[in-house]
């Protein structure tokens, strides 16, 4: 999946791909309040603007 082509919402995996870092990084960085995304029960999600 390319960029011109990810939903405006992306997964965890999806950002990690957008942002070429790992999983562990988006999480961490999530996690400090570096990107902002929503837990929404045990699934993470990050608007595609807002990165």
């Amino acid at each position: 999946m390319n960029q011109a082509t990810l939903p405006d919402v992306l997964t965890i995996e999806e950002t990690s791909t957008y942002l070429r870092i790992t999983v562990e990084a988006v999480l961490r960085q999530a996690l400090h309040g570096k990107i902002p995304g929503r837990k929404i029960e045990d699934d993470w999600r990050f608007l595609k603007v807002a990165i």
